[in-house]
């Protein structure tokens, strides 16, 4: 024992062949043989530490630059390795079709030694007729400007209650993490779907998706906007047309796109209390709107249905949407709470939601209106009225064990009362 009293234990190191490539740890921290050696403690914290969503190494025992005997200069990293592979297991309620869900996930996180990771997830439903499944292999995390990812997957969605009545989607999808610049990203898709309509669909799909942003700007006041956007460009394919050249398979692909942009803001509305540390009162602000062209596929137009959430609602009665605008404003009321071990403080949030949407029509209603009216599908009109939403109520944020945890008490434009318990933080800039 010490002289104050304290125990302290000695630490013996055993020396392994790692799992870790040296040459990749060097490349992201941007070391370069012959060349001046600098350490960025940023670029570890942001590229090793962070990598992999866990970090490569579990404890690092010594990290500093060492002298060798030809007069060079090395970085020296005594460290344990996180374990890599990881199981995990669950049941959910899933928001496509109010049913529960059993889920098994297995990832691997540093599956060549640079970061690299694979996740494989089955998830079957209570009614669903088959499992669904998604592969997933992301490059080297430790240089996030050059890592990719390749993604197959085989899903099923079932929906009632809407038209469409069921949906399922497989193919194969590829990631740039940059396009251009930095603030651009961009991934690639060939899938199948089929849709469980009058007709019995089946689309052969080519798809991009392409993130603009965020773009972050400081607000007068301590206030703070940020600014991000997403178009989808598709096509669907007419593989029958493929034997009779380039050109009339071209022609008979059908194209489609979707567009979607978000803004938010942050104001403070009383100042930071530096005694108590008490962050102040906030206003939040976040407006969202989509629109798409009338080929869009089901399963994207449930994707902006599921989007259009107003609390108090749930996200599967929008059914899918071909646009809208959502808008939210919330005032949040930081809260101390007394010194526990379990929960931590947190806030009182007062909130307003609205959303105003035009439904989706599947492809075989407008063949109906192009009979009667002699319009193209193209022009067909929806058949029917914008959809509108609103809802007002007060929620409870806290941490409990870790987990940021949500509980909101709304009322619905059409007087309905209810309750709701979610996980995840609040949007922020």
């Amino acid at each position: 024992g010490d002289s104050d009293g304290s125990v302290s234990f000695n630490t013996t190191i055993v020396e392994t062949n790692g799992k870790t490539k040296p040459a990749a740890i060097a490349s992201a921290m941007n070391l370069r043989p012959g060349e001046p050696f600098t350490f960025d403690p940023s670029r570890w914290n942001n590229r090793i530490e962070s990598a992999s969503g866990g970090g490569i190494f579990s404890r690092v025992w010594n990290l500093a630059p060492v002298r060798t005997p030809d007069g060079s200069v090395q970085l020296r990293i005594v460290a344990t390795e996180a374990p890599a592979r990881n199981l995990e297991y669950g049941v959910t309620k899933s928001l496509y079709n109010n049913i529960w869900e059993g889920e098994v996930g297995f990832s691997h996180g540093n599956l060549f030694g640079s970061g690299e990771r694979l996740d494989l997830m089955v998830r079957r439903g209570t009614r669903e007729p088959h499992p669904s499944f998604n592969a997933k292999f992301t490059g080297n995390s430790l240089t996030p400007e050059s890592a990719h990812d390749v993604e197959a997957f085989n899903e099923y969605i079932g929906v009632t209650g809407h038209e469409g009545g069921a949906s399922s989607r497989r193919g194969l999808t590829i990631r740039l993490p940059r396009l251009l610049s930095k603030r651009i990203r961009g991934s690639v898709s060939l899938e199948k779907t089929a849709a469980r309509t009058a007709a019995g669909e089946h689309d052969h799909l080519i798809h991009s998706s392409f993130d603009i942003g965020p773009y972050y700007q400081k607000l007068p006041s301590g206030g703070r906007s940020s600014v991000q956007a997403t178009a989808n460009i598709g096509g669907k394919l007419d593989l029958s047309t493929s034997i009779k050249g380039i050109g009339t398979f071209l022609s008979k692909t059908t194209p489609y796109s979707s567009y979607a942009a978000t803004s938010r803001q942050i104001f403070p509305l009383s100042s930071t209390s530096s005694s108590a540390n008490k962050p102040p009162i906030t206003l939040a602000l976040q407006h969202k709107a989509v629109a798409s062209t009338s080929e869009l596929p089901l399963h994207e137009a449930l994707a902006i249905g599921f989007a259009a959430r107003v609390r108090g609602y749930s996200p599967k009665m929008n059914g899918p949407l071909s646009s809208s605008v959502v808008g939210t404003a919330e005032i949040r009321i930081p809260v101390t709470l007394p010194a526990n071990g379990l929960v931590n403080d947190g806030s009182v949030v007062i909130f307003s939601d609205w959303m105003a949407a035009s439904r989706w029509t599947i492809r075989d209603i407008k063949n109906k209106v192009k009979s009667k009216t002699g319009m193209s599908s193209a022009s067909a009109p929806l058949l029917s009225k914008p959809v509108r939403k609103a809802s007002a109520g007060i929620g409870l944020r806290s941490v409990l064990q870790g987990i940021p945890v949500k509980v909101d008490f709304t009322i619905t434009d059409d007087g309905k009362v209810g309750a709701n318990m979610a996980l995840g933080p609040d949007f922020d800039v």
